[in-house]
This record gives C-alpha cells, structure tokens and sequence, in this order.
C-alpha cells in the first residue's frame, strides 16, 4: 500500500488545519492565554473604577443631606443678634470638608444643591438669590485658598465666612437700589470671622479624623 502525502500545510489525516510545529502549538497556547489575560484584566479595571465612581457618588450623596440637616437645624436656632443675615454657617461645615476631602467639581455640587433645596424647602426665591449669591463667592475664595496651601482650614473657613455675607449684602444693594445696605457689612465681617472661626476648627478636626478612611474607600 502507498502511503499518503504529506501535507506541508500542517493538515493532519482528517483534514484538519493546525499548528505546523510544537513550537507553533506553544505560540498559539501562549496567544490565547495572553488574550484571555488581557480581558479578565480590562473586566476587572472597568469593576474596579465603576466601584469607586459608586462610592464618590454615594459619599457626595450622604454629605448633601447632612447639608440640609445642619441647614434644618440652623433654621430653629433663634437669632443670636437683631441683624438680618447673621447666622453661624453650620452647612459651611460640610462644603469645607468636601474641598479637603473631596474635588473641587464634588464641592461645588455639594454647596450648589444644598443651597437650592435649602431656599425650596425652607426659604423664598429672594432668599435663593441672597444665598447663592453669598454661597458662590464663599465657595470660589474657599476653592481658591484651599489649593494655594497658604491658608490653614480655619484661615479658609474665615475667608469663606466672610465673602458670604459680603456677597450678600451685594445682592441685597442690587436687588433693592438701596446703597445704604453697606452699613450692615462691619456686624457681618465681625460676625463672619467669629462663625468662620467656628467652622474651620470643628471642620479640621473632622478633616483629620477622617482623611485616613477616605483614603482607603476613594
């Protein structure tokens, strides 16, 4: 009997094609292996990046409402002094702990809906355009100061203290033409350092207590 041919192809007697050689049998192993690698890789970044995008939002989630409980809770203290727009900044807390803590784009999201809700739910339109206004400059001098490191978080707090009720008391002149709303600014500057004072000392300590677990968790 002759026998049959054989197949330079790499054919093997049921017409198969494979792998020419054992070396070639190795290559194309290692190749799909590296394939596979490649993929379980690329599942498990994607998982790992959707879990921490997860945790930011449920965070940012968690410090709104604990903004809207400081601002409920601000709203039943009584003044403290007969002058309107005096107020101690409890929510500030939470903006503030949010730029050490967190991004500047997180923070400004934090103060942004905290202050639109707060106006809803406890407030009027005008008094949304009072506390945006003071809320805005508050937040760009606090963004501004807490990355220059030049400030302590007490320093920043104070700053941000006062731009607030200096923003506010511009609002209030352009809305109601009455430039004599300035005179209401030296109590506000006084009552804003002693408040954002305040603030910054209880936001520091709280800054430092958590920076270690927000490390690990973000």
């Amino acid at each position: 009997m002759s026998k049959l041919p054989s197949d330079p192809r790499g054919k093997n007697s049921s017409g198969d094609v494979g792998c020419p050689d054992a070396s070639a049998d190795k290559a194309c192993e290692n190749s799909g292996n590296s394939l596979r690698g490649a993929k379980k890789s690329g599942i498990g970044n994607g998982a790992g990046r959707n879990k921490i995008i997860l945790r930011r939002c449920v965070t940012v989630s968690m410090l709104v409402a604990a903004a809207m409980v400081l601002s409920y809770v601000e709203s039943l203290i009584p003044p403290i002094v007969p002058i309107p727009g005096v107020k101690i900044g409890l929510a500030n807390s939470v903006t503030l702990f949010a730029l050490y803590s967190l991004s500047i784009k997180e923070a400004g999201a934090i103060s942004l809906v905290r202050v639109c809700l707060s106006a809803l739910l406890f407030g009027n339109a005008v008094g949304l355009l009072y506390s945006a206004s003071g809320a805005l400059l508050s937040f760009v001098m606090m963004a501004l100061l807490s990355r220059s490191r030049i400030f302590s978080c007490v320093g920043v707090s104070v700053v941000g203290g006062v731009a607030h009720n200096v923003g506010q008391v511009l609002a209030a002149m352009a809305v109601m033409q009455t430039p004599w709303l300035i005179t209401y600014l030296a109590p506000l500057l006084i009552s804003g350092v002693i408040a954002g004072a305040g603030i910054g000392i209880l936001s520091g300590i709280l800054i430092k207590k958590t920076t270690t677990l927000l490390k690990k968790l973000l």
